[in-house]
């Protein structure tokens, strides 16, 4: 039987809600292969050829457009068969960690009996084409009753960064050279490596930077790295400079590839315009959900909103660029440094509006996925689904929510809750910001964070909730509480 419900079109982008996978027997599938071919799964056909080392449980999660990612094992192990391999997999060189991660590869799912015999494997490898790969850290270790339980971390080369300050110089006067070329210089030719860097804007097509700022790859000139980590060289030199749709870049990892990608904030304002799917919460059986918890708490004063100053340059001293919405103008204000290497490429007259602008566009990316603020959140928990396991795909995208009151029908099976659907905790527009899966003791669930942006806060005052609900909170009495804010 379909699901569906009388406001699914108020409160949804499509009429097709997610529902249950179907199937007879359920079995969490869970596998981590090392280099040279080792295998260690779930159940007791694995760790061949003497099955004595098993996956006991796995939790696996990402930050939605951010460069955070990993994955936790437990593994059982009787006789320590497995324990020497997995100490000699261990991370343990940085010149070494693309080796390790490109060795490194793990899969997790499902394996569903049907009634008829047919197995089917819902996996991260059969659903998305690829197996998820990374580096073994911190392994931990107990005995207990004979048996070796073994606690380690599956990691990107990201957590090797903070280690590994760097003092070159890509480029130089002389020799200038783009700000893409040295990106890609920066995380290829300097440890700890990645397979290939990408520079994808928010359709998936090749970035550009803005014209202005020197051509498509980029300004040219002398990039430093002043003894920071590469991440946080590349978010130096970022900083300053805007795409050429005048948006902000996230960097994030693809565990599939090994590849870091720099990408275009593809948020729209537009509804349902990046829309992935549709969930009913209290929808019984035809909904994969089995949770939903929100937290509202509206943020007035955030670092940032305050407006942004042109900060320190010989050039004007006054450039300013306001929030780029119509928020209350409350919190701290952000005074950008000037970097030496900008005034090879941008004009003195330009260097303090330039590098406010980069700014302004980089806290309001940041502000949904690096750095996302306090507010309208909520835990989506939802039966198994592992095909929320590549992070880059999921950049942007916005699930539609419908919520069912409870305790809605009588004995004579009517509603006696008006209205059937939540008005505020409904919308088309929860904007994705991470997710996690939990496999232990035959159970396997994923957990989504959402986030639904607020007036006032994220997104212009006067504005519904999401930018895509059916209710105004600020203004109702014919003021913004922006426009009181200024009149105070």
């Amino acid at each position: 039987m379909p699901c569906t419900v009388d406001c699914l079109s108020t409160y949804s982008c499509d009429n097709s809600p997610q529902e249950s996978l179907s199937g007879a027997v359920f079995s969490p599938y869970v596998m981590l292969k090392f280099a040279g071919g080792k295998v260690i799964q779930v159940g007791n056909s694995s760790s061949h050829p003497n099955n004595h080392a098993a996956i006991s449980s796995f939790q696996y999660g990402f930050g939605n457009g951010t460069p955070g990612w990993g994955a936790d094992f437990e593994v059982i192990d009787q006789g320590g068969t497995m324990y020497r391999d997995i100490i000699q997999a261990m991370h343990k060189t940085v010149t070494h960690a693309l080796k390790e991660v490109l060795g490194t590869i793990f899969d997790f799912g499902w394996i569903i009996k049907h009634c008829d015999g047919t197995v089917d494997f819902h996996t991260a490898n059969r659903l998305k084409g690829g197996e998820l790969r990374g580096m073994i850290t911190d392994v931990d270790q107990t005995f207990e009753g004979g048996i070796i339980k073994l606690k380690f971390k599956v990691r990107a080369p990201t957590s090797d960064m903070q280690d590994v300050p760097q003092d070159d110089t890509l480029g130089d006067e002389s020799q200038k050279i783009p700000l893409k070329v040295a990106l890609t210089d920066l995380f290829t030719n300097h440890h700890p490596r990645y397979n290939s860097v990408k520079f994808l804007n928010k359709d998936g097509e090749p970035l550009e930077f803005k014209s202005s700022d020197a051509g498509e790859d980029g300004p040219k000139g002398a990039w430093p790295m002043n003894q920071q980590n590469p991440l946080a060289a590349a978010r130096t030199w970022l900083s300053s400079v805007v795409t050429k749709n005048d948006r902000g870049i996230l960097i994030v990892y693809n565990p599939m590839t090994a590849d870091l990608i720099f990408q275009e904030d593809p948020s729209e304002k537009k509804c349902c315009s990046t829309h992935f799917r549709t969930y009913i919460v209290n929808g019984g059986n035809c909904s994969p959900v089995l949770e939903f918890n929100p937290t509202v708490k509206w943020v007035v004063a955030t670092s940032g909103h305050g407006a942004t100053s042109g900060g320190g340059s010989s050039a004007d001293m006054t450039a300013k660029v306001e929030p780029l919405v119509d928020i209350q103008k409350a919190g701290g204000q952000t005074a950008p440094a000037i970097q030496q290497h900008e005034l090879m490429w941008r004009h003195p007259d330009a260097v303090a509006s330039g590098a406010s602008a980069g700014n302004s566009a980089h806290l309001d990316a940041n502000g949904k996925f690096e750095r996302p603020l306090p507010g309208f959140t909520a835990q989506l928990k939802i039966h198994g689904d592992p095909t929320y396991s590549v992070g880059p795909e999921l950049i942007g995208k916005t699930l539609s929510i419908v919520v069912i009151n409870p305790f809605h029908i009588n004995d004579q099976c009517t509603w006696i809750t008006k209205p059937n659907c939540n008005p505020i905790l409904s919308n088309k527009n929860y904007l994705i910001r991470g997710v996690s899966h939990q496999i232990s003791g035959g159970s396997f669930v994923t957990t989504i964070e959402v986030m639904l942006t607020q007036p006032n806060s994220h997104i212009d005052a006067t504005s519904t909730l999401g930018d895509c609900g059916n209710e105004i909170f600020v203004g109702e009495y014919g003021a913004s509480v922006a426009d009181n804010a200024n009149n105070s």
